[in-house]
């Protein structure tokens, strides 16, 4: 925390990331409400949230006999982002919603797959993805020998000419870039991609509302 502060008071963009299991959604409102607390006065750092998706998860959902009936996470992480309306760009206001929203179009479907992008293990193993650390077979590479350029899951991450050709013929595409690799390409479930977009009309009248919000308060 104080390593954090120091970063915050000399201006340097920091980032704090909480991993969570979806039955877990209520506690990292808590955590996140905390560290906001911690930083009051400070500037703010980007907090974000970010569901897991290995494969034990399913086992623990199983357990919940409701979660069928509860609203899917990211849903739910966007809904948070709006309503306390987290702070990507000051400068405009209609771009910060659609980013709450995830909304905004993006140039890459995950962070996975910029070049320099790596999770790296206590045992020094490097992946593209922290989804598919729990099988090392997916690594590329560790921390003493390098990165192998050529690895298939390497190239998997960074080759941009990679499409789905029924993402072309999808009009939410120029938004999800294709979505998730790892459930396309290793787990082979694309259909779990799309589902979220499903809602995405839900997440269109979210950001009218938001911003007819924001101008009625201004108005004031």
């Amino acid at each position: 925390i104080n390593n954090i502060k120091l970063l915050l008071i000399n201006g340097i963009c920091t980032r704090i990331r909480i991993n969570f299991l979806e039955e877990k959604f209520s506690h990292v409102v808590e955590i996140f409400d905390y560290l906001k607390s911690l930083f009051d006065g400070l500037p703010s750092p980007d907090i974000y949230f970010a569901p897991l998706s290995f494969e034990h998860k399913k086992k623990v959902l199983e357990k919940n006999k409701d979660s069928k009936n509860q609203e899917p996470s990211h849903l739910s992480i966007l809904k948070f982002y709006t309503r306390r309306n987290i702070i990507y760009d000051k400068e405009n206001i209609y771009k910060n919603t659609l980013t709450n929203l995830s909304l905004k179009p993006k140039a890459i479907p995950c962070g996975a797959c910029r070049s320099h992008n790596l999770t790296i293990t206590a045992e020094g193993l490097i992946f593209k993805c922290h989804r598919i650390v729990t099988d090392n077979k997916y690594s590329i590479g560790n921390i003493y020998d390098g990165i192998q350029e050529n690895c298939k899951y390497n190239r998997m991450f960074v080759d941009k000419s990679f499409e789905d050709p029924n993402c072309l013929k999808c009009n939410v595409y120029p938004v999800c870039r294709g979505g998730c690799k790892v459930e396309a390409m290793i787990y082979g479930k694309r259909n779990k991609i799309c589902e979220f977009y499903n809602k995405h009309r839900e997440l269109i009248k979210l950001y009218y509302e938001q911003i007819n919000n924001s101008n009625h308060d201004m108005d004031k």
